[in-house]
């Protein structure tokens, strides 16, 4: 049942590798997907997958825990990155591609539409949780780093960022989504029939949406070139792989609920965050191997994620 769910999830990333082929749908229209999952379907999903569930002691400490637990991992792979790039003497002008392809995973656009298929609300309840923390880090730690490597290449400081700006990116759509499906939790607001109806309508697009994105950008990777960098390589096989396993390594001794181990387990095992590419070109960053280290997780994470999700849920 498990697999069956994780093939026709993957199934359609060969819908829109096949679109963009035979020229229904360029690579340009990946935007405007994107855009439609992120800020309308995303938040939609994570409105109702939250204010859809009874205030109780569990569920309340559930969001408490996982607000720790995805803390502490993001600092953690943060920590990870950081020898990574000492270890492997990665050029001063790609130190944020790389940390940011090591700590950031595609959580709140894969991760969502994997969480929710494989463990339903209570998965896409827990992953939500997790991705509120993720901006945090993300638009601090890793674009401060982006704008690290823009200094070193062109050799001048770095435009600083206001406050403000901060703000507002850390405050975006899927954030305020969870925010509200928190606030209508914990306030027991009702939510109108026709309304649940139309959010829910709405959320049941992120899955296909999310998955047609990912097999639009695949059409522009280029395997022979990015297999050339080893460290590239070595960058995917951690990602996907190594970071994932120390993580249910450090939580099986704690005996958490299950869904929760493999709901944890499963955001760190995604490829890398969809926005790096665009968060590095933003602040003038090396975005060309933003694009090719989230171009090659997500390949490789079509034959690693499958298996990976199958084997979560029979813990």
């Amino acid at each position: 049942m498990v697999a069956a769910k994780i093939i026709g999830i993957f199934a359609i990333v060969f819908v829109g590798y096949g679109a963009n082929k035979i020229g229904w749908l360029p690579v340009e229209s990946s935007r405007y997907f994107s855009v439609l999952a992120i800020n309308i379907s995303g938040p939609c999903m994570l409105i109702m997958s939250i204010a859809d569930r009874e205030p109780n002691v569990s569920n309340t400490g559930a969001i408490l825990l996982m607000f720790l637990v995805a803390a502490l991992g993001y600092a953690g792979q943060l920590c990870f990155a950081k020898l990574f790039i000492r270890i492997r003497r990665i050029p001063r002008t790609d130190w944020g591609v790389y940390l940011n392809a090591l700590a950031f995973t595609n959580s709140g656009f894969i991760g969502f539409a994997v969480a929710n298929a494989i463990f339903g609300s209570e998965g896409l309840f827990l992953i939500a949780m997790i991705n509120a923390i993720t901006p945090i880090f993300l638009y601090t730690a890793g674009t401060a780093y982006f704008r690290k490597d823009a200094a070193a290449i062109n050799g001048i400081l770095p435009e600083r960022v206001s406050v403000r700006s901060s703000i507002r990116k850390v405050f975006n759509a899927p954030i305020i989504g969870t925010l509200i499906g928190l606030s209508i939790f914990f306030l027991r607001v009702p939510i109108p029939p026709a309304v649940g109806d139309v959010l829910s309508a709405l959320g049941a697009l992120m899955t296909p949406l999310a998955m047609i994105v990912v097999g639009l950008q695949l059409t522009e990777s280029r395997p022979k070139e990015m297999i050339q960098n080893t460290n590239l390589l070595l960058v995917a096989l951690c990602r996907l792989v190594v970071l994932p396993v120390i993580v249910l390594l450090i939580l099986l001794p704690f005996h958490l609920p299950q869904t929760m181990t493999a709901t944890v387990t499963l955001n760190f095992l995604l490829p890398c965050s969809a926005v790096m590419p665009a968060l590095a070109t933003e602040v003038g960053a090396n975005g060309k191997l933003a694009a090719e280290a989230t171009f090659l997780t997500t390949l490789f994470s079509v034959i690693t994620l499958p298996v990976a999700s199958v084997l979560l849920h029979l813990l």
